[in-house]
């Protein structure tokens, strides 16, 4: 089999995305660790209300990220023949883009008063508008490693900036007892920082251009791209717009909080596996066969990976809470619970995403995003009179339907069928159960004993570790017919290899990691 090369490299998409997966899986736990600390300590130091005031501004700044590229970025990373021209006019645009943005977010920000009653709002808005002034610069440096899948800088910076912005600045000004404005300060140095480490590691045309040919090829892409992130934006932050408006900034600082840690997972290892098999997907769009196999593949790899993780984190829930956060959050406990299947299927439908950007088909993607947006925001709506539980179910049921819709349209783009991807789901869901039902039984025991909440969390995670490798090496193969699962039980002593032979298996199906034939079942 001939392996798919990128047009300017020798070197085979499997072994590029190789090397970006075993960086990215590294470094993420990495930054999985580091950012689970940092926003423990920040919790203990500061009260949800603070977390939540950020929160609302975040959902106009949010907006203003996703305005301040364009899409740009996205279209450096799916165009299959860049050439300087274009790279300089996606600069230029970013640029541009970016100082726009910084000059409307300060002029407009007293109306964000409009949306929340809250007058400190408006001058922390003005605060954080200059960081677009950085990160349109760096934009386009940033698009141009995720391209040649250079992920052992990207995931360093990543850290480095993150550290330095919240580690650095937010965490000692929030000792000194400068409140909200501490996680105002992490907010702001974080992107600096990263856009100065971006453009000081990528060197490529700077000199200002908009080439009109440029443009237009570029933005064709971009727009669409760039309409589903804001119709995404909308649909993330739906809810938060109504707990923010109708209950207040304390109730949606408790509801961040749940709603972050369900998304651990998804941040972080949905992260990996979706910056890197979106360049790799973007590939492989020519290759109908060989794109399915790897949206199937990859969709039953992050079902393994999160569905046992959120089943531990659902049933430890109240002892991860009050022992690592403290009884100011207990309010968190329950919608973190609820929010458990959200965090599974985050982990999952991003791939369905990527597949079809992937193909061009970035307007489809938009209106789905934009039935989950409505959803979000009318579910979450009528869920109101239950408070944060009830908007809890209702962002749940919104996020079922949403996984639906965009595995659908991934599946007909790829006349994938709907058994096979279901299938696709039932090792790692059963292997989640497993973990969650070795927990609860775990749980049930220690609290009988009195032990503290730390002390119980401690042990609660090393039962969900154990009873994840025994579900792995267990797990009857001939369930399905592709070899993943044998593949991660073979190789999860062996982090390194692990890596190297699930990626094979994911983008070459032809190679070590299956047959033909299974190749051609999978999609069928």
């Amino acid at each position: 089999m001939d392996q798919h090369r990128d047009p300017g490299t020798n070197t085979p998409l499997s072994k590029r995305a190789m090397n970006a997966a075993s960086w990215g899986f590294a470094v993420s736990a990495i930054s999985a660790v580091l950012s689970f600390g940092i926003h423990i300590w920040l919790a203990r130091l500061l009260p949800p209300s603070d977390f939540g005031l950020v929160a609302m501004a975040l959902l106009f700044v949010g907006l203003a990220r996703i305005l301040s590229n364009f899409g740009f970025p996205a279209a450096v990373v799916q165009r299959s023949d860049l050439s300087p021209e274009h790279v300089r006019t996606a600069f230029t645009v970013s640029g541009l883009l970016g100082l726009l943005v910084t000059g409307t977010l300060i002029v407009l920000a007293p109306l964000s008063t409009l949306v929340f009653p809250e007058p400190r709002l408006p001058e922390i808005i003005r605060a954080i508008s200059p960081v677009f002034l950085f990160t349109g610069l760096g934009n386009t440096a940033g698009a141009l490693l995720r391209r040649s899948l250079d992920f052992k800088r990207i995931f360093w910076v990543g850290i480095l900036s993150y550290v330095v912005g919240y580690a650095g600045l937010a965490i000692p000004m929030a000792l000194l007892g400068y409140g909200v404005w501490s996680l105002v300060a992490g907010t702001i140095g974080s992107p600096i920082v990263e856009t100065v480490l971006l453009l000081s590691l990528v060197r490529h045309p700077v000199r200002p251009m908009v080439g009109r040919r440029e443009f237009t090829e570029l933005v064709g892409y971009g727009v669409g791209f760039s309409l589903n992130q804001v119709l995404n934006f909308g649909a993330h932050n739906g809810d938060n717009l109504v707990i923010g408006r109708y209950l207040g900034d304390g109730p949606l600082g408790l509801y961040t909080k749940a709603y972050g840690l369900m998304r651990l997972p998804a941040d972080y290892l949905g992260e990996v596996l979706n910056a890197v098999l979106f360049p790799a997907f973007a590939e492989l769009q020519s290759e109908t066969r060989r794109l399915a196999s790897a949206y199937l593949r990859s969709t039953e790899l992050a079902i393994l990976l999160s569905a046992p993780l959120i089943a531990g984190m659902v049933v430890a829930a109240p002892h991860m809470i009050l022992g690592l956060l403290g009884p100011n959050w207990e309010g968190s406990i329950v919608p973190l619970q609820i929010l458990g299947l959200v965090g599974i299927l985050s982990t999952s439908y991003p791939l369905s995403t990527n597949v079809a950007n992937a193909v061009g088909r970035v307007y489809a993607v938009s209106l789905r995003t934009g039935i989950f947006a409505v959803a979000i925001v009318v579910f979450g709506f009528l869920a109101l009179p239950w408070g944060l539980v009830g908007v809890s179910v209702a962002v749940t049921v919104a996020h079922v339907v949403m996984y639906v819709l965009m595995s659908g349209l991934a599946l007909r783009s790829l006349d994938c069928s709907w058994s096979r991807f279901r299938r696709a789901h039932l090792p790692g869901l059963l292997i989640g159960a497993e973990v969650g039902l070795a927990a609860l039984i775990a749980r049930v025991l220690l609290e009988e004993i009195g032990l503290p909440h730390f002390a119980i969390l401690v042990l609660l995670i090393l039962v969900c570790a154990v009873a994840t490798y025994v579900g792995l090496r267990t797990f009857p193969v001939g369930v399905r017919p592709d070899p993943l699962l044998s593949v991660l039980r073979e190789s999860l002593p062996r982090l390194p290899n692990f890596v190297q032979r699930v990626l094979n298996t994911i983008l070459e199906p032809n190679g070590r990691g299956g047959s033909d034939s299974e190749d051609r079942h999978g999609a069928e």
